[in-house]
């Protein structure tokens, strides 16, 4: 590893300054120095997986580091390779966003898509989603560490674990541009590297929002909200019906039981809790009310869907961990 010619260690560097820092493996002493490569550069720094397209040939990767207000951003450039998160690798917890603006053809996929992006474009990843980056010749470019929150929070529909293609816009370039300047600007003021990385934040969230991925995940997740909630309407007001099941369901919105299924997983949820704590809190609701004092249990229980006080009676335990009689008003 070898820092730039007039540089300091990266613990000793200026903050204002980015610190320019190349791993070559033509440079490192030992037996297999690519093997040590992967390792340092792969699992250790960029906590990725690498494979070189070839072995055989010297493996280089170079950054210039920056950072400012939890932004991290670095000229980056490296040799062919694939850098995979794997499933392994996810139990870090990372989920920060790495948006990556690419000077050459590169490749992105997540086990079901693939996406080509060419020079000039970018794309946008979760660090908590398995993904492969492809460098298919010697390639350049803008990385950028995102923290998931702030971007979030002005991107409603953004997503758990985004993946997405940003093709090359107006946006990007002012992006870009903006990164050249601050590099250049070496920037020691404490409020206006807050307020440079806040603006970094800010472009960031402009250029995923204006992007078509973006408006189309954001259409559908709207489509699915409204129609989860449709769906949760019809079996609140159905609970005591005995047929109640995804089958029935899906027959009545004309979507799928799997459809459904991934409805209710997007909300981190299924259809058997929704529909069981749907059940117990109507049982709950019906109990407290005075209204129905004078109502047997299994009436009540009857109405919201269980076959038998007994089944009120689990499911009402192990919800509030109290009995049902216990809420009624003459059991207080």
């Amino acid at each position: 590893m070898h820092a730039r010619p007039n540089s300091r260690p990266m613990d000793q560097a200026p903050d204002y300054a980015p610190v320019e820092f190349l791993f070559s493996s033509g440079t490192l002493p030992g037996s297999d120095p690519v093997a040590a490569m992967k390792e340092y550069v792969g699992r250790e720094i960029g906590r990725c997986e690498i494979d070189l397209a070839d072995d055989e040939k010297p493996f280089e990767y170079r950054i210039a580091v920056n950072s400012m207000a939890e932004v991290t951003w670095g000229r980056v450039s490296g040799t062919p390779m694939a850098m995979t998160r794997t499933p392994q690798l996810l139990a870090d917890g990372a989920d920060d966003l790495m948006l990556v603006l690419a000077d050459n053809a590169m490749q992105i996929e997540d086990g079901k898509t693939e996406i080509a992006v060419r020079p000039g474009d970018a794309f946008m990843l979760s660090l908590g989603r398995v993904t492969t980056v492809r460098l298919l010749e010697n390639c350049s470019g803008w990385s950028m560490r995102l923290p998931r929150r702030p971007l979030a929070a002005a991107l409603a529909h953004l997503g758990e674990a985004p993946f997405m293609h940003l093709p090359q816009t107006t946006g990007l370039t002012l992006l870009r541009n903006y990164l050249r300047l601050l590099d250049a600007a070496q920037i020691i003021d404490p409020a206006l590297r807050s307020t440079a990385g806040r603006h970094v934040q800010d472009l960031s969230a402009l250029v995923v929002g204006a992007s078509r991925d973006y408006a189309e995940q954001a259409r559908l997740t709207s489509a699915a909200t409204v129609r989860l909630q449709v769906i949760q309407a019809d079996m609140e007001k159905h609970l005591g019906h005995p047929g109640l099941d995804l089958g029935w369901l899906s027959r009545r919105h004309g979507l799928s039981p799997r459809q459904i299924q991934r409805l209710f997983a997007a909300r981190d949820t299924s259809f058997s809790e929704q529909l069981r704590w749907m059940r117990v809190s109507a049982a709950r609701r019906m109990l407290e009310d005075p209204r129905e004092v004078g109502r047997p249990v299994i009436a009540i229980a009857l109405d919201c869907g269980f076959p038998e006080a007994s089944a009120l009676n689990r499911a009402f335990r192990q919800a509030f961990g109290i009995r049902p009689t216990d809420v009624r008003p003459a059991g207080r």
